[in-house]
């Protein structure tokens, strides 16, 4: 596996481990499993269409910031069918009240940025000046 593929694949597997903590071992288990297989589909299909490495990794990158929000509603949408303990367990501090607000604000603020850079990046790859 490539270093840069290898390092976005790795980023993802934090995020699902950070977005998952405190919910039940199977719901954690299966998410992450979840995301292996998308990540082995992703990789396969990169592999067979000829991508290179770095254009596999950035697509890795750019899916998983495409692929926050819905994230963080998943974890959402976990907490509220695991019933009132592992709800009152997140909102006993004020990190565990507001950590998805400033998530939310960090995914917001790269999404832009990535989308600015991809529109100036296909400018100048198709030769027109910005």
């Amino acid at each position: 596996m490539s270093a840069p593929r290898y390092i976005a694949e790795k980023l993802v597997r934090r995020w699902v481990r950070l977005y998952t903590v405190g919910l039940e071992a199977d719901d954690r288990h299966n998410r992450s499993a979840e995301i292996d297989s998308d990540l082995w589909e992703h990789r396969t299909d990169a592999l067979n269409e000829g991508d290179s490495p770095a254009s596999t990794s950035l697509s890795i990158l750019g899916r998983w910031i495409a692929g926050l929000p819905a994230d963080l509603s998943w974890r959402a949408s976990q907490v509220r069918r695991n019933g009132q303990t592992t709800k009152e367990r997140m909102m006993t501090n004020s990190l565990g009240k507001y950590w998805w607000q400033a998530l939310a604000v960090l995914t917001a603020g790269a999404t832009v940025y990535a989308g600015i850079r991809q529109f100036f990046t296909d400018e100048v790859s198709v030769g027109a000046s910005p």
